[in-house]
């Protein structure tokens, strides 16, 4: 071969012959090998630091792997994915006959330098090989047998090389097996460290992190046993640094956890007063709190506590600043409204308005709550506005706010707009079309300069809001007519949702048809239940006043059967065409609500109210107006 001519031999493997053709390729000859050797000093500073991973993992396996060996001559060695020996464990007699081919830590074993061997093979083909005799390169390996098996990485990178060598008569298929077997449990255990460096890295981030936030972090078990709190929680609650605690009973009251650790719910942004002794700073915080879940059960808690700046008082005491709803809530299986869901989730944690289309009690402020507690934007404000609600002479008062003396009334200190109320977080203008025309350039100025100015203020109030809008009108037909600023509509239209009407998901029917039937019946006490024929008639009505029509119906509808059976004739006229004349002139009024309810608790005031949701004095004066 090393003559130019052809070499051939039923029993000369092909990977043997490869190999022995990369060698001839790289210059080597058979009598003579390149070598290649690092200084001692370089080697060392390699085990030291580049490889002392894979030492400390590979070097006891070694040992376990010589234990079958000891005394029968062989020596075995860890070589680098360059080819370089780090590491050899043998019998002292191996290791001198191993100096003779240098088979000795920082000489390189590469077909590169030293041609056809396990070592060398296993590095170009990342597969386990074993040799014999004169199936090596060099002739000084020719009394040598050797078994090699890569060391990978868990996405196939090779990491190194475990081999076992000794004289050409110790030869077996057996020692191959074995040094694959150590090479597989090297490669797991590599695996197992680096998710371990992996979940270190990950904690020391969390540590620095839950040290550094300005917020106070409180992690607890089931039993309320503080496991985990930073500094800031420390000092907000006057708790001492210790984890392993009791959480006080007046902390636990006062941060409402048992609500979060024995009945799951999810608390956002949600203000607490503390006001008790142990309390080093009494007043307001606004707590966050998720519950931490094994297979369903809930083993703990996490808490987030903020302290509340004044104007975020006001924001949280304003109507409509509550934001409980999340995409979870949002009932639909159909193509149309799961277009809509994940249209709205997928431009959550974006910074860009929004514009939601639909129909009158289609839940757009649903879909406005849900984007605004999938966002970024979550532990801030989220401010609802009804347009068409607002006086026309009220519009720049209420979204911009005045300051002291703008005008008759106005009080003492001024007063901030929605928009600064909004800040750090989400302001939503429903039914937007209402907005008058004058007021317009108004806001259009707020969105592209992200400044509000007080009436009768001086200077400009930089505010980070997200808007979201909404109407049930087709917008562009009303600027088209000249109602409303094109370029209005264009800055506010970044992002278009359209959520569909019921009437175009008829397959949701059933299923929000049942989850208002829970909900009142768990509110009202009672048991009703659907026939097959009233769910029919539910399916086949248009609902143009969509889900809000749908849920006031299944509650009139309960109220009138009485909590049991619900039939066609229970539903009102309007939803079931084949009423009866003397049920046609039956119309859903508050006045029918209020009668039936006190029918169900047999005159029971207090029952009553309870079932409508109302106090008991609400419902005295409503019953004077009837």
């Amino acid at each position: 071969m090393t003559n130019g001519q052809t070499v051939g031999h039923p029993l000369l493997r092909a990977t043997i012959k490869e190999s022995w053709d990369r060698s001839k390729a790289f210059g080597l000859t058979p009598y003579d090998p390149h070598f290649s050797v690092l200084p001692d000093d370089l080697l060392q500073a390699k085990k030291k630091y580049h490889y002392k991973w894979l030492l400390d993992i590979a070097k006891p396996y070694m040992k376990q792997l010589y234990q079958f060996v000891a005394g029968s001559g062989f020596i075995i060695t860890l070589n680098d994915e360059n080819g370089y020996v780090l590491e050899l464990v043998g019998d002292n007699n191996a290791f001198e006959s191993a100096k003779q081919i240098s088979l000795v830590p920082g000489v390189n074993w590469s077909e590169h330098t030293m041609g056809t061997s396990g070592i060398g093979i296993c590095l170009a083909t990342k597969k386990p090989i074993q040799l014999w005799s004169a199936e090596h390169y060099l002739q000084i390996c020719h009394s040598w047998t050797c078994s090699a098996a890569p060391i990978l990485s868990a996405d196939g990178r090779l990491l190194g090389v475990l081999n076992m060598s000794a004289n050409a008569d110790k030869v077996h298929s057996h020692t191959l097996g074995m040094v694959v077997a150590a090479a597989q449990a090297i490669t797991r255990g590599l695996e197992a460290y680096h998710i371990r460096k992996s979940q270190e890295v990950s904690n020391n981030f969390f540590q620095i992190a839950f040290e550094n936030v300005s917020e106070g972090l409180i992690f607890v078990d089931q039993k309320g046993v503080v496991k985990q709190i930073n500094s800031s929680a420390q000092q907000l609650l006057n708790i001492c640094p210790d984890s392993e605690q009791l959480l006080p009973e007046e902390t636990v009251t006062g941060l409402r956890l048992n609500e979060t650790l024995v009945h799951g719910r999810q608390m956002i942004n949600e203000k607490v007063h503390l006001d008790f002794p142990s309390l080093s700073r009494k007043g307001n915080l606004l707590v966050t709190s998720s519950p931490i879940r094994n297979d369903q059960t809930i083993i703990g808690a996490v808490m987030i506590l903020r302290k509340t700046e004044p104007i975020r008082e006001i924001a949280n005491q304003a109507p409509d600043s509550n934001s409980y709803f999340t995409f979870d809530n949002i009932l639909g299986e159909s193509p149309s409204i799961k277009k809509a869901i994940q249209l709205a989730a997928s431009v959550a944690d974006f910074s860009s308005h929004v514009l939601l289309m639909g129909e009158t009690g289609t839940g757009k402020e649903m879909f406005a709550q849900a984007i605004h507690n999938a966002s970024k934007r979550r532990s801030g404000p989220f401010i609802a506005v009804n347009c068409a609600s607002i006086p026309r002479e009220l519009v720049s008062s209420e979204l911009f706010g005045y300051q002291e003396g703008a005008f008759t009334g106005a009080r003492r200190n001024g007063s901030p707009g929605k928009f600064e109320l909004a800040h750090g977080g989400t302001i939503f203008l429903d039914e937007i079309e209402d907005m008058p025309l004058e007021h317009q350039p108004v806001l259009l100025r707020v969105l592209e300069e992200k400044k509000v100015t007080r009436i009768s203020g001086r200077y400009p109030i930089p505010v980070d809001v997200r808007v979201i809008a909404s109407t049930n009108l087709d917008l562009l037909d009303k600027v088209n007519n000249k109602g409303f600023r094109r370029d209005l509509f264009y800055r506010l239209n970044v992002i278009c949702i359209q959520i569909p009407p019921l009437r175009e998901r008829r397959e949701d029917i059933p299923l929000l048809t049942e989850y208002f039937l829970k909900k009142f019946n768990k509110k009202l006490a009672m048991k009703a239940f659907f026939t097959q024929e009233t769910l029919q008639a539910l399916k086949q009505y248009d609902w143009p006043g969509n889900v809000r029509e749908l849920e006031n119906t299944v509650q009139y509808a309960i109220f009138l059967s009485g909590g049991k059976m619900i039939t066609p004739d229970h539903l009102p006229c309007h939803a079931h065409p084949k009423r009866t004349e003397e049920t046609l002139s039956l119309k859903i009024t508050e006045s029918d609500y209020i009668k039936k309810a006190l029918e169900v608790s047999q005159g029971d005031t207090s029952k009553a109210a309870k079932m409508l949701g109302i106090s008991r004095t609400t419902l005295y004066r409503k019953l004077k107006k009837t």
